[in-house]
């Protein structure tokens, strides 16, 4: 957070620059010691994607069991209870719209911020996608953790990830 904020300064915007490029370079260098645990698509969403100045659309905690439950199935696999809860993520960011399905969660957290409004005129709500890291948790979790321009953050540690994207065409007519 506190390098976005001297990235709005204009004395401090070129010192800002340089620690960014580092820290880019350094998270890229541990993202790619996640290559083989990711699917290529996952891996080259995280490589390549921007979400940045995105659209949080939606945060949706699925509970896999009480869905199975509902639809009359066996939640359990091979006798054993699988890891329930699920979370879809959508942004919208320029034309498209991108869904983050994380499986088998273990971990959710939201620190909401919006009271302390870091650039005037903001909505309260999370404010746009700033930046985000996927990293490895504890354990064999991989962690996701994404900042808005609010200052809130999430966080979700999870086992698995799905990530897809649609083109989305405004529709000014109506």
């Amino acid at each position: 957070m506190e390098l976005w904020l001297k990235f709005q300064s204009a004395e401090e915007c070129g010192l800002a620059s340089e620690i960014w490029n580092k820290n880019l370079k350094e998270y890229r260098h541990q993202l790619e010691g996640l290559k083989n645990e990711l699917s290529t698509k996952v891996f080259d969403f995280f490589w390549s994607e921007s979400l940045h100045d995105g659209n949080l659309l939606s945060f949706t905690v699925i509970n896999e069991n009480s869905v199975k439950i509902k639809d009359n199935s066996d939640y359990r696999v091979n006798g054993k209870k699988k890891k329930p809860l699920n979370v879809q993520i959508q942004v919208l960011n320029n034309q498209y719209i991108y869904t983050l399905l994380y499986r088998q969660v273990e971990g959710i957290s939201i620190h909401s911020s919006v009271e302390e409004e870091l650039f005037a005129g903001y909505f309260k709500d999370f404010g746009d996608w700033g930046y985000h890291e996927l990293t490895k948790g504890d354990s064999s979790l991989l962690c996701h953790e994404i900042l808005f321009s609010t200052g809130t953050n999430i966080k979700i540690e999870f086992s698995k990830l799905n990530v897809s994207k649609k083109v989305f065409i405004r529709n000014y007519n109506e």
